[in-house]
């Protein structure tokens, strides 16, 4: 017998994912996830979708949920596809690759030189 405040068995919710809420595999998830008292510190650590992991490209810290979405919008170390000639480079190099006055790009869009005239 024990009180049910020890119970290791217990159903107890995450307070790290508890307020946060994420995307998995194009589905919306509720955080605030039940885990038996007994396994909370394994479930933070390695099951949570609120917990921090270093993102491999940049370095940063990304919560684990989002890390999908820090890849595909933020991540500047990602690598993209340019979409005037599908070169491949980091996203934080891509806006020089497609500038008009400095990049490298063959297939950029520029401003025509005749325009003026009509």
């Amino acid at each position: 017998r024990h009180r049910k405040d020890d119970c290791l068995h217990q159903l107890v919710e995450c307070d790290t994912c508890k307020y946060a809420k994420f995307s998995f595999w194009g589905y919306s998830v509720s955080a605030g996830r039940q885990v038996e008292r007994m396994n909370m510190e394994k479930h933070k650590k390695n099951h949570c979708p609120g917990r921090e992991i270093t993102c491999d490209a940049c370095k940063k810290q990304v919560i684990f949920g989002r890390l999908k979405d820090h890849h595909e919008e933020r991540c500047l170390f990602t690598y993209v596809k340019c979409e005037f000639c599908r070169f491949v480079t980091h996203r934080r190099l891509l806006d020089k690759h497609c500038s008009v006055e400095s990049g490298d790009c063959p297939k950029a869009i520029v401003p025509c030189p005749f325009a003026l005239h009509g």
